[in-house]
Order: C-alpha cells, then structure tokens, then sequence
C-alpha cells in the first residue's frame, strides 16, 4: 500500500533564516520532521523508532511544492521518498519503535 502528501516549507519558519543566509534551503532534519508528519497522518499508531539508509540528494527551497510518498516496507518498517518537480530529493526508511513487554 502506498501513501501520497503533498507538503510545503513556510518561507517564514524560523529555522530557515540561518540555514543559509542569502540561500536558504529546507534543512534535512526539518524534511524529515515531514516525513514524520505525512506517516503520522497515514498511520497515526506507527511509532517512529528511528530512520535508517537516509540520503538527500537535492535541497528543496522554502515555499516549494514536494510530495511525500510513503510505502509498506514490511511489517516494521515504511520506505519513503519525496520528490520535487518530479525529481527526488530525499528516500530512506523508517522502523517501528521497539514496544515494550
């Protein structure tokens, strides 16, 4: 099964104005707060335990349009990737945390 969200990057968020002066650029770590985000909205009783085999590949500016795109991987496991303008700028997989007994 697979899962599509389309997402932006508020030019206004307060991490971008250092992340980079004059060229700003949507950090990884806030990328992946997207992910999250979209995979929460799917499967709001997956817990995210970790991200595993992330690569970016192209930075993606405030305001620009990407979409999220998110598939079962196993049973413990969600691969994603988000694309830009057709292009892909970030994959990698996401496991379920460990539950305790």
């Amino acid at each position: 099964m697979t899962y599509r969200d389309k997402k932006t990057v508020d030019p206004g968020h307060p991490c971008l104005p250092g992340h980079f002066p004059d060229h700003p650029i949507v950090p990884g770590s806030l990328l992946l707060e997207e992910v999250q985000n979209s995979l929460h909205n799917w499967r709001p009783d997956f817990q995210v335990g970790r991200f595993s085999r992330v690569k970016f590949l192209r930075p993606i500016g405030p305001g620009d349009p990407f979409e999220v795109i998110l598939e079962e991987s196993g049973r413990d496991r969600i691969s994603f990737a988000c694309y830009c303008d057709g292009t892909l700028v970030a994959s990698g997989k996401v496991a379920r945390a460990a539950t305790r007994p």
